[in-house]
């Protein structure tokens, strides 16, 4: 078995940015901030890109476009519609947004580019959209990796290894850690192989940073079992999206690789069907959300996933798996019965009841039964769709689910 060092090496040999690839990137960056020309403006390069933490075979490029904070104090509202006037004269298929600011994306030399305009911020005080703290992120990370060079490839493993393990995405239908997240937690551990052996003991409620500032949140950002106060903004947690079931998933995960160090588990595996083929009948379907917003898109799928399997309990569900990628969403439902008896008993009122009776057998043309262990008077009713890919297919037509989802298709 390999050690976890050689299992690190290994994985980094495969995920880390060769020289070329470098230098692609930077010419690329550099001809779009080139293209974006606002009145008292500046852009410049964020996220990953900026923070030198990108995988390797990544092709997405974040452009922050900082408003002078003097000019544009009292315009934040109109940041977006300022941008989007000077974006159009230089980018084509330009893509609209909506966010807590709106936002836009394009494609450009083969990478998928998001032009994110904030207010060029000094302080706490001078933010007006959560977006305005973005630049500061940047900073943090890249003052924590100057002063420790290795800290940005242990950034990178963590990030491939958050996603092989699916904990990777605060967005509501991953419900894990944000990039930054990952970001914050490797910089406090100061590597990858320590965060792994610190998370792999956290119990109940872990809280990372000023346990007084901790206690100072507001209730709703101490929901989740992992505080991490924000060092850039000290009253937000920034694992607050984490769920307790990801939080586990985590713990489990990092004591797998401690016991057993493979290269595996930094590989994102296909769903295991025929695992979930062994449980019961197993309902494949595939769709696409209706918006261009990846994490909106996201969360639409869960929402209409969720609605199929709260009424479809009546095939006992045993297993399920939401799977979201590239823009589409897969459902995995797995149920004890593929189908229902013909008819089914619809209960009336007690026995006793004599009073609703009566409206219970003229309802019923007087076709009324007693079921005498439950005491009820009942009448069969015929079950409607018994089969359960029928029953599936007719739910995926109710509004609940064509308002999120624009194309659909079962596969099994």
């Amino acid at each position: 078995m390999k050690s976890h060092k050689e299992v690190i090496s290994a994985v980094l040999k495969k995920i880390q940015p060769s020289q070329e690839d470098v230098k692609r990137l930077l010419r690329i960056q550099k001809e779009i901030l080139k293209k974006i020309k606002v009145s008292s403006a500046k852009p410049s390069v964020g996220g990953s890109g900026a923070k030198g933490t990108w995988l390797k075979d990544t092709h997405d490029i974040d452009i922050y476009v900082k408003f002078d904070y003097k000019k544009y104090a009292k315009k934040s509202d109109q940041l977006s519609d300022i941008l989007q006037a000077q974006l159009k004269k230089s980018f084509d298929k330009l893509v609209r947004i909506h966010g807590s600011r709106d936002y836009f994306q394009t494609r450009y030399d083969g990478y998928t580019v998001e032009i994110v305009p904030i207010l060029e911020i000094k302080n706490n005080k001078q933010a007006q959209n959560i977006t305005d703290f973005s630049s500061f992120h940047v900073k943090y990370i890249n003052a924590r990796t100057s002063k420790k060079k290795s800290l940005a490839n242990d950034i990178r493993l963590a990030k491939v290894f958050a996603k092989a393990n699916r904990f990777y995405g605060a967005e509501s239908h991953i419900k894990g850690l944000s990039g930054y997240a990952v970001e914050l937690l490797v910089s406090h551990y100061l590597s990858f192989l320590n965060f792994v052996k610190t998370a792999s003991k956290w119990k109940g409620t872990t809280i990372i940073g000023s346990k007084k500032t901790a206690n100072l949140l507001n209730w709703a950002k101490k929901v989740s079992p992992l505080i991490l106060v924000d060092p850039v903004q000290p009253d937000r947690n920034a694992a607050a999206a984490l769920s307790k079931e990801q939080y586990g998933n985590i713990i489990n995960t990092c004591k797998l690789f401690l016991k057993n160090p493979s290269e595996d588990l930094f590989e994102l595996k296909p769903v295991d069907v025929k695992k979930l083929k062994k449980q019961g009948h197993l309902a494949v379907i595939r769709c696409i959300p209706i918006t261009a917003k990846k994490d909106v898109a996201g969360a639409k799928a869960l929402k209409a996933f969720e609605y199929l399997l709260s009424n479809s309990k009546q095939f006992e569900v045993v297993d399920s798996f939401f799977d979201y990628k590239d823009a589409e969403a897969t459902f995995y439902i797995v149920t004890k019965k593929a189908s229902l008896p013909a008819e089914y008993k619809h209960m009336g009122p007690p026995i006793t009841n004599k009073k609703f009776l009566e409206a219970f057998a003229k309802a019923n043309n007087g076709k009324i039964s007693i079921d005498n262990k439950a005491k009820r008077y009942y009448i069969m009713k015929k079950t409607k769709n018994p089969e359960i890919k029928q029953h599936l297919k007719i739910l995926l037509q109710d509004e609940e689910v064509t308002s999120r989802i624009k194309k659909v298709s079962i596969l099994a």
